[in-house]
């Protein structure tokens, strides 16, 4: 009966908001993927704020176009360029032009560990009225993409793959040394850092990262209760839902939950009941179908629900009947009807279990983007205390 509430709370909750801000799950597509940023260093040669710009701008689209874009909740692996300026000329010509040579070196590293995995180089050469606009002249052709970069971004790549295969284990271990000294959020942020093409890694990282989150939330589960409870005390039912949703029986605290749960279920039989009624008396089929289809063959309130059902389609003529038989097959999302369809137990049986397990398929997806977006938080409140170990690679 604990895991049915479980199923029963989820058909109430079409998408999981509140407390954890959650986007659906294809917001979240471009998660995993392998993901470089963009880093300005101070020391690149004739660096104004204008160029700065500029040259970030580029770097950026750079990464987009050839698939290293996308969100993530780490900033580890960067492009980084650095400058050296060969020759500055100014033309004889009316007016008179700036004409700046420079080559551009370009390092994918990982900016914490000081690693380089990956350079390019390139010659450059840009006119402008100023000096100024002749740089940014020159960083522009960096847009002109070849054959170099290509070979740059995919050794790059795979040095970044190398690394997760690498210490896998070890970012598995430390995070569970931090989950241990209930450091969850710092745990599942480095959890969830792991890109989806390091298969193996990824998928060990994502049980962890949801066993993890439970922790989290069976040590904040006092809070979410008091939380449910007083949204239940100011008739947001819906907002006391979604403060338990991701509770499990295997939490400590789930005995507390299943009592919330109980009651919530209790009120919305009674609302849904009283919904169908309603209908009924003016005769409304969609909507009385509706309101029934909400109620769980497993729910405490399934019984009245059938015989209010039993009343309804024994009252029906033929044309009414098919009208009534197309409207609830049109809601039918959580049980299925009796003797108003032409189907057998077994098949009966097989719907419902068909439908309770992408119910729990369900649950795990929420409670990974959950997990995912508690990472992305904990990256954000820490992304201005990077620090970069750049190594002098051009010299």
């Amino acid at each position: 009966m604990k895991h049915k509430l479980l199923l029963i709370l989820i058909i109430f909750i079409p998408s999981l908001t509140g407390i954890y801000s959650q986007n659906s799950i294809d917001t979240l597509s471009d998660f995993n993927r392998i993901t470089l940023h963009s880093y300005i260093p101070p020391q690149v040669e004739g660096l104004t704020p204008i160029i700065e710009s500029q040259l970030n701008n580029i770097i950026n689209q750079i990464i987009v176009k050839n698939g290293f874009g996308g969100t993530s909740n780490k900033n580890r692996f960067i492009i980084t360029p650095h400058i050296d300026i060969l020759s500055k000329e100014i033309t004889s010509t009316a007016p008179a032009m700036h004409v700046y040579t420079m080559q551009v070196s370009l390092y994918i590293a990982d900016g914490i560990e000081g690693t380089l995995f990956s350079t390019y180089s390139k010659t450059l050469k840009g006119v402008g009225q100023n000096e100024t606009k002749a740089y940014i002249s020159a960083i522009n052709n960096l847009r002109n993409a070849d054959s170099g970069y290509t070979e740059f971004l995919q050794q790059g790549k795979n040095k970044i793959i190398e690394y997760y295969t690498s210490k896998c284990q070890f970012i598995l271990t430390e995070a569970q040394a931090n989950a241990e000294k209930r450091e969850f959020d710092q745990a599942i942020a480095s959890l969830t850092a792991i890109p989806s093409v390091c298969k193996e890694c990824y998928e060990k990282a994502q049980d962890l990262s949801i066993e993890i989150f439970k922790k989290k939330l069976s040590f904040s589960c006092a809070q979410s209760l008091t939380q449910a409870q007083a949204a239940i005390a100011q008739d947001k039912w819906e907002d006391a839902a979604q403060f338990i949703s991701l509770y499990t029986p295997d939490m400590d605290c789930y005995p507390e939950v299943i009592k919330l749960l109980n009651k919530i279920s209790a009120h919305h039989c009674a609302v849904n009941l009283g919904g169908a009624k309603s209908a009924w008396a003016t005769r409304n089929v969609e909507a009385t179908a509706e309101f029934l289809s909400k109620i769980p063959t497993d729910s405490d309130c399934s019984s009245d629900a059938k015989s209010i059902m039993n009343s309804i389609s024994g009252s029906l003529d033929a044309a009414q009947k098919k009208s009534w038989d197309l409207a609830y097959e049109k809601y039918n999302r959580n049980q299925v009807l009796n003797e108003t369809r032409q189907s057998s137990d077994l098949a009966m049986k097989n719907r419902e279990m068909g439908f309770k397990e992408k119910q729990l398929y369900d649950l795990k997806k929420r409670q990974i983007q959950a997990a995912k977006e508690v990472g992305i938080a904990f990256a954000k409140n820490q992304s201005n205390n990077v620090s970069y170990n750049l190594r002098d690679w051009w010299k």
